[in-house]
């Protein structure tokens, strides 16, 4: 069977400020409501913001030196989204039900890139 290509999942967090839970470093308190309302109070336009954060770091050259060591494409990134463990459980058309989601760009671009890879003479290229 034809590998298409390396596709990295759960790439990384990307979560809205006030979508955030909030824990004390020392305790481990939840002070989410008194954290979002310093922000409203002090800085509201944090709460428009994304945190990035890194689930998984890393190991090696990561899923791009996977695909060169096995002479493949790298496909892409897809970010955790829990919306789309669920719209797959559930036959849910994910990126048109979740279009601001973001997974959902990157995971268009994935499926842009494997049918054009799949409509090509040889989409499997050296590797089988």
């Amino acid at each position: 069977m034809p590998v298409l290509g390396v596709l990295e999942n759960m790439s990384g967090l990307l979560v809205g400020v006030a979508e955030c839970r909030f824990v004390d470093s020392g305790s481990g308190a939840d002070v989410t409501t008194a954290t979002l309302a310093a922000i409203r109070a002090k800085c509201p336009e944090l709460l428009g913001l994304k945190l990035s954060a890194d689930a998984f770091p890393r190991s090696g050259a990561g899923p791009e030196g996977m695909a060169v060591a096995f002479d493949v494409p790298f496909l892409g990134s897809l970010p955790l989204d829990e919306r789309l463990g669920h719209a797959t459980d559930q036959g849910i058309p994910f990126v048109s039900s979740f279009p601001a989601s973001p997974a959902a760009r990157p995971l268009l671009a994935v499926a842009e890139a494997l049918m054009a890879r799949l409509k090509s003479p040889d989409p499997a290229g050296a590797a089988e």
